[in-house]
């Protein structure tokens, strides 16, 4: 929130500020200070003392000689991904013996706009410490120059505590890419490793052949694109996968890898198969946790074992391979079995490859150190203007979601009726009151029938529009559900719209889901005038503007409240994600195994396989996209496939298959993130002849659409 508004004329600021500045001082110093700005108050600034701010300042002034709890907010892993969750790390800490039991609340602002409310559990101090982790929704603030500001207060039996302002806290645009390297190894990464070798002595860390920022095709790119790398002791790893969605890549050393627990492992195998990149030094496995991991990466059985390991937990390839490079689920795993030379071609080949950069940009990258950059028609146009940000999210799909979720039977008033409406009631209560009371000589009764008139008017008015808008509540949803080889549920990402008839507070609760909101975000003067960039920005809409941020209570995504307030007719959209196995998810009961390369470079084959799925649900939608081709079930003759269903296939095929333009000119495929857009649910790599992406659109009810996708990778390079 900027300090240039002056602090005087906002009573709750004023509160928080002279309670901050008063902490710590005899209630002598505090009356003194209190005495000198009311001074200014009354005299200065000659503004007039309400009883309501007198009461902001003795609660300050009072509450001064109170002890303050110690609070320390820092970013989880030092740093934050762009367009991911926002994890903190909130240290609170009381010196004093006395029992101390309360809620800590964090608010943040956008600016001077509040974004989003996290209230913890109750706490409990007596001169002790805790940690709170918490995980908020991302923050999308368009230019460099917006500021991101953190309020906390503890709220107590005695008294709420208010701390001073954290402005300005680490924070990116949301045109900035910043991409998160997370190396596990112990000592957080300083020490050294016997994993990775090269052969120049030039190299300033092992985890360098990793960091995108080498491939850059000159340095104004780094505006625009970086590489974070963050080192990350074993017992820093999160137990869910959804807390690891902070990372692009985690790259894993033999020695972290060996001080992983059994939860961690099922964390990081559980991101990965729902999207995310893994390099794990796999040399050994000493422990059955260990191996099994392994195997679940690299994809082998008891029925196609590609590994074995030896009494002492040392691993071997049965191919004979240095490392091994597969597609578990959506995600991609590179797991090596030996110190590997980081200088070979090969090996630069495979972590292009681990990154899910494009097969055209691959060949750029290794061939001219670089990756390459088309520039489009109206390139000298576009960079010289300020806002030119080329890897900045591209929103044009939201607006279509909220066509597709919206209610069938809500609709809003026309306008030939609203004036209909209000030229009868200027009619009744001019020339129709006059006149007829008039002639009945009851002039006097003026002062009744114009009331009435009015209340019947706005009776009317109600009832028509609940005849159009609506008198119940609705929710809408669509699920993209990512599979693995199996058809088990991988990722599930829940696009739900809610639409409530009247003005309420909604509270759900939710365990390892995280809920982000979905919002068109309103563009700025610049934006709107340039063709370009109002091209990427869809056009401003009041009705998904959340003017009353959610709050969470608890512990984000584990286990949680999430609380929204509903504004009547106005309709919210939110995105739910969660990783892994998912109870509310259903699966049709088809062979997904058989869909593999081989079978669908078979044209007969390929053929049957999507028949057989569309004789199963008749009334779906099944898609096969190959590159630049579109292959579909032949239509049952007995059956049409609902209009809505039609247009949930075309926004899922738009959304599967990765765009020319932004981020995706270098990226197939980025790691989850969850946050309120589609960037992380592209997963076909056009350019690559050895990738297909399987649709399936269905439906539950005319509320509850569900996009099943698999996504089918053939050899590794």
């Amino acid at each position: 929130m900027s300090t240039s508004t002056p602090l005087i004329l906002n009573p709750e600021r004023l509160r928080r500020a002279i309670s901050a500045s008063l902490r710590g001082s005899s209630l002598a110093v505090a009356w003194g200070q209190f005495g000198e700005i009311l001074k200014y108050w009354l005299f200065d600034a000659k503004i007039p003392l309400s009883g309501v701010s007198l009461v902001f300042w003795l609660t300050a002034v009072l509450s001064a000689d109170q002890p303050l709890p110690h609070l320390s907010i820092t970013p989880e892993f030092g740093v934050f991904r762009s367009q991911a969750p926002l994890q903190l790390r909130v240290q609170l800490g009381w010196d004093s013996s006395r029992i101390l039991r309360g809620r800590l609340q964090l608010e943040f602002y956008a600016q001077e706009t509040k974004i989003h409310t996290w209230v913890s559990r109750e706490v409990v101090l007596a001169a002790s410490e805790i940690d709170l982790p918490v995980q908020i929704p991302p923050v999308l603030l368009r230019m460099e120059g917006d500021s991101l500001n953190i309020v906390a207060s503890l709220i107590t039996e005695q008294g709420t505590f208010s701390y001073k302002e954290i402005q300005n806290a680490l924070h990116w645009p949301d045109w900035k890419r910043v991409l998160m390297l997370g190396l596990i190894h112990p000592e957080g990464g300083s020490g050294q490793t016997s994993d990775f070798l090269a052969s120049s002595t030039e190299r300033l860390s092992w985890a360098e052949p990793f960091d995108l920022t080498r491939t850059l095709p000159d340095r104004d790119w780094a505006r625009h694109i970086s590489c974070r790398r963050v080192p990350l002791d074993p017992s820093q790893v999160p137990l869910l996968p959804l807390e690891l969605m902070s990372f692009d890549l985690l790259l894993v050393t033999s020695e972290g890898f060996a001080a992983l627990s059994e939860a961690q492992l099922n964390a990081l195998a559980e991101w990965t198969e729902g999207g995310g990149a893994l390099c794990v030094a796999g040399k050994t496995a000493k422990s059955r946790r260990h191996q099994a991991f392994l195997e679940r990466m690299t994809l082998s059985s008891a029925v196609e074992p590609t590994m074995q390991f030896d009494d002492v937990g040392m691993v071997r390839s049965l191919q004979g391979k240095e490392w091994s490079l597969t597609s578990p689920g959506m995600g991609r795993a590179l797991v090596t079995f030996r110190p590997i030379n980081v200088d070979s071609p090969a090996w630069k080949a495979a972590s292009l490859e681990l990154w899910r950069i494009k097969e055209s940009q691959r060949e750029s990258i290794l061939s001219a150190g670089h990756w390459s950059f088309v520039a489009p028609d109206d390139f000298d146009h576009m960079i010289a203007n300020t806002f030119f940000h080329p890897l900045a999210p591209d929103r044009r799909h939201e607006q279509e979601l909220v066509s597709l979720l919206m209610p069938n039977r809500v609709s809003q008033v026309p306008f030939h009726i609203v004036a209909l409406i209000l030229v009868a009631c200027l009619l009744a209560i001019g020339p129709g009151d006059y006149l007829l009371l008039s002639w009945l000589g009851l002039r006097r009764w003026t002062w009744v029938l114009f009331p009435s008139l009015a209340i019947a008017t706005g009776l009317v008015t109600m009832l028509i529009a609940q005849s159009y808008m609506g008198a119940a509540d609705y929710r809408t949803s669509i699920s993209f559900i990512d599979l693995t080889e199996v058809g088990k549920c991988a990722k599930a990402s829940r696009f739900e719209m809610t639409f409530t008839a009247t003005e309420k507070e909604l509270q759900e609760e939710f365990k390892q889901i995280l809920t982000v909101p979905v919002e068109n975000h309103l563009p700025s003067a610049a934006e709107i005038e340039d063709p370009y960039l109002s091209s990427r920005v869809p056009a401003a809409s009041a009705s998904l503007i959340n003017e009353a941020p959610a709050t969470d209570i608890g512990r984000v995504p584990l286990n949680y409240t999430h609380v929204r307030k509903m504004q009547q007719w106005k309709p919210q959209l939110t995105r739910q994600t969660s990783i892994g196995s998912n109870p509310e998810v259903q699966i049709p009961e088809l062979n997904w195994q058989e869909f593999n390369p081989a079978a669908l470079s078979d044209e007969v084959i390929r053929q049957r396989l999507l028949n057989e799925i569309q004789s199963v649900l008749p009334d779906g939608r099944i898609l096969l996209l190959h590159q630049d081709e579109i292959y579909s079930a032949s239509k049952l003759e007995s059956t049409a496939v609902p209009q809505s269903i039609e247009a949930i296939a075309v926004l899922a095929r738009q959304v599967g298959a990765s765009p020319q333009s932004g981020l995706f000119q270098i990226f197939s495929q980025i790691s989850p993130s969850g946050s309120g857009q589609f960037e992380d649910l592209a997963l076909l790599d056009r350019s690559d002849p050895e990738q297909w992406l399987l649709i399936v659109v269905a439906s539950t009810s005319p509320e509850t659409h569900f996009v099943y996708r698999r996504l089918i990778r053939g050899t590794e390079p």
